[in-house]
């Protein structure tokens, strides 16, 4: 009976270790509102025109899809937030001395005017893009705050200009909005340095496009509608699919979940063999011929160290023996329960409520079978056999 508890308190120690990261993981600022944000992916057909025509294809499907009712705000982007997917590229900055070895990539992302709006990114300085940031006007960008620390310090970024090292990149980028941070691989990695481009000054990297549109109510009941609507726009394009801003969110911490349900569930099928055991156990003592025979007698004294003189003081001494045996079981589990402990020192309070629970699993298995064997009628225990 000791060895399953300590396995059961084992168990419940990972599954309440886990739930807590999940409830951690669930309560990590996102930096945008993933709330009712449809995500409809469409390429082209190898006949599309190329460059900037596939960019303006993309913004006429963008103008339609804002005319359909229930739709609050659209934008359009190379990459969708969490996804997965990143591209990245090293940054120079003029006077800005780099050792050797050092992380100098950033995440770029290609988005339309209007994106930091539907994703609700807050813009802290600057400005937003606009229609006019097209192929003939100064090559800008807008930065999150984490690449404008890195890169510019305590310095005011707007205005700064930095270097891609990239042929596609001839120019320098001048910085024209700084945006606050926001997760783009997974809830559990620190905000990357970002660099957002206007889609018409970037339209090699727009091969398809990944439409977020904001919507007032179900975002998937909308996906057929606006497939509809795209396709009326121009026969060259292609569905690649949709989903949720919510379920790109939730699949970072998929994994996560799965553990904390398995060892939840381990948990349930190992602690009802110790459970089962300890009412089976005290069962079996209380049918004893002993204890039969003493309940018919009407003499609850059970040997002198007990002293017990009647049936609600056997309540009492069975729970205490018992719950005495699972303290020293709770004792045992807290010393292999240590190496947790000095990792994860903010969580002594969870590792702590594991014996608690135990013990008091424990004492209601031991007291079941201790309050029925009160009540057993002296008759009824004579005529027994």
């Amino acid at each position: 009976m000791t060895a399953q508890v300590g396995i059961s308190c084992m168990l419940l120690v990972g599954a309440l270790l886990f739930a807590r990261s999940l409830q951690s993981l669930a309560r990590v600022d996102t930096g945008f509102n993933p709330q009712n944000v449809l995500l409809v992916y469409l390429h082209v057909s190898p006949a599309t025109p190329d460059g900037v025509d596939r960019v303006r294809l993309f913004g006429r499907v963008s103008e339609r899809f804002a005319t359909i009712p229930g739709v609050r705000s659209i934008a359009m982007s190379s990459e969708s937030l969490l996804s997965g997917n990143t591209w990245t590229e090293s940054v120079n900055v003029r006077g800005m001395p780099f050792q050797r070895g050092m992380d100098r990539e950033s995440v770029f992302l290609v988005v339309s005017p209007g994106f930091f709006g539907t994703m609700a990114i807050p813009i802290t300085r600057g400005r937003d893009f606009t229609a006019e940031d097209d192929e003939k006007a100064p090559k800008v960008a807008v930065v999150n705050e984490a690449m404008a620390h890195f890169y510019f310090g305590e310095a005011d970024p707007l205005g700064r200009t930095f270097q891609v090292e990239n042929s596609s990149f001839p120019l320098p980028l001048t910085v024209v909005g700084l945006v606050q941070n926001s997760k783009y691989r997974s809830l559990k990695e620190p905000s990357p340095r970002i660099i957002y481009l206007p889609a018409l000054q970037t339209p090699g990297a727009l091969e398809g496009a990944n439409f977020e549109i904001r919507t007032v109510g179900n975002p998937p009941r909308m996906a057929d509608l606006l497939w509809n609507v795209a396709r009326s726009e121009s026969p060259y394009l292609r569905f690649g699919g949709f989903g949720t801003q919510e379920r790109l969110v939730d699949a970072t911490i998929a994994q996560d979940r799965m553990l904390a349900e398995l060892f939840w569930l381990h948990w349930v099928i190992g602690s009802n063999p110790s459970v089962l055991g300890l009412i089976r156990t005290h069962r079996l003592s209380y049918r004893s011929p002993y204890r039969r025979d003493r309940s018919a007698y009407g003499s609850w004294r059970t040997p002198p160290r007990c002293g017990l003189h009647d049936p609600q003081e056997l309540d009492v001494a069975s729970v205490g023996r018992r719950s005495r045996w699972n303290c020293c079981d709770a004792a045992i589990d807290a010393v292999g329960d240590e190496p947790f402990v000095r990792r994860a020192p903010s969580r002594r309070l969870t590792l702590l409520a594991t014996p608690v629970i135990l013990v008091a699993i424990g004492a209601a298995a031991t007291y079941l079978p201790a309050r029925r064997a009160t009540k057993v009628d002296p008759m009824v225990a004579l005529r027994y056999e």
